[in-house]
């Protein structure tokens, strides 16, 4: 560390965010303060930098020059932030993502609090304020809740200096925002932390930090959306069934309920599994797969060509775990076919002729619905018929899907 005492003058190459390229040092009863270096003098307002010398009248005996000593101090926090929706967050791509106004954002080492860098704006002068935003415009939904962390300092705290996120609709019309003032004295920087609501509407998320005048510096900016999940998956319909058929067009799955609890916006996604053999669905997470593109509460499916079951897990915006699933629903393929054994009456006039039927296929269990005795509602007839007289019988056969076929026997 070099170190430049009191009643010398130093006439010292700097650039644009102090950090010294050169001295030249000779005897006088002045000392120098570098405009946006971690100057500790209490001069009152700071020089703005020009990239030259500024001269001052001396106030404390040593002025320490070492910009590297002072950037590797610790950072306050762990500078990880999973989720994370800022892009170049902590400026280790320059500027890269971010925009500016009425100023210059650069990115230097000084101050720095995760990484190599932190990013340093300067007020370019004149009326009004300076700063540098980011807007976000994906990751988040009107309604969901929003946390943002950032470290921010100034070289000094009358300049009314803040870090901010704002909330615009599609108009560029500001909807909402919150404000920090930045207070704290570089080389240090404190953690600003934010808890917001996304207002409805909201189109994009700005981030900024501004000035009236001189330096403000920030460095890891962390947005996220928490989780707050559903408790519950709600429900859908309806179960249908393909008849005889090879290729079936089943009708739209409908919401009958949405999902219950947490907050934030909802996100669906539809996933879809083979049938049992039994005509069940298998339990979820067993077999099932995700459906591209099926990520609203209702699902038109396209034509299928063998049972399917499908189900609707949902989740809340900033949530990464599908917590709710509805019930399954599903889509039956029946094909039945029937034979008949039939015993003829021993004699004209008799009632002693059978009809003893076979049915294969389909989904059991089977109801019967004999022409002998006319309709009943529910069927109840039996599977054959026994001691019957000479006649043209049919048979109603339905499973257990709603699929029906029909055969006829003459005794």
């Amino acid at each position: 560390m070099r170190s430049f005492t009191l009643c010398t003058q130093s006439f010292l190459k700097i650039n644009v965010l102090g950090a010294i390229l050169s001295t030249t040092i000779t005897m006088t009863a002045f000392t120098p303060a570098f405009a946006g270096d971690p100057v500790r003098l209490n001069l009152g307002k700071p020089v703005k930098d020009t990239g030259v010398v500024a001269m001052v009248q001396p106030s404390w005996e040593t002025i320490a020059t070492d910009d590297a000593a002072i950037a590797s101090e610790a950072p306050l926090v762990t500078c990880t932030c999973p989720g994370n929706l800022v892009t170049n967050p902590s400026f280790e791509n320059g500027t890269t993502g971010w925009s500016w106004w009425n100023g210059t954002l650069q990115t230097g080492s000084y101050a720095a609090q995760c990484g190599a860098n932190a990013g340093h704006f300067l007020e370019g002068g004149g009326s009004g304020n300076g700063g540098a935003y980011q807007e976000i415009t994906s990751g988040f939904s009107p309604g969901a809740t929003v946390q943002l962390s950032v470290f921010a300092g100034v070289h000094t705290s009358a300049n009314n200096a803040k870090v901010a996120i704002e909330f615009y609709n599609s108009g560029g019309t500001w909807l909402d925002g919150q404000y920090q003032d930045v207070n704290t004295i570089l080389p240090s920087m404190s953690l600003h932390t934010f808890t917001a609501t996304v207002p409805a509407n909201t189109a994009k998320i700005s981030l900024v930090f501004f000035t009236d005048w001189d330096w403000v510096k920030t460095d890891m900016w962390c947005l996220t959306v928490p989780c707050d999940n559903v408790t519950n998956g709600g429900t859908i319909g309806h179960n249908q069934s393909a008849c005889n058929v090879t290729s079936f067009d089943p009708a739209p799955f409908v919401n009958l309920g949405l999902p219950t609890g947490g907050s934030g916006s909802l996100e669906y996604m539809w996933v879809k599994a083979p049938m049992n053999s039994d005509g069940t669905c298998p339990t979820a997470g067993s077999g099932y797969t995700q459906i591209s593109g099926a990520n609203g509460p209702t699902y038109d499916s396209p034509s299928l060509t063998s049972a399917t079951c499908f189900i609707r897990c949902s989740r809340r915006s900033g949530c990464t775990d599908w917590d709710g699933e509805s019930n399954s629903v599903g889509v039956k393929f029946s094909s039945m076919s029937t034979s008949v054994y039939v015993k003829n009456t021993s004699c004209y006039g008799a009632s002693d002729g059978d009809i003893d039927l076979s049915v294969w296929g389909g989904y059991s269990p089977y109801t019967y619905d004999w022409s002998n005795d006319g309709a009943e509602t529910p069927d109840n007839d039996p599977q054959d018929l026994w001691g019957i007289p000479a006649g043209t019988y049919t048979v109603t056969v339905t499973d257990a899907s709603g699929c029906t076929v029909t055969k006829s026997a003459t005794v």
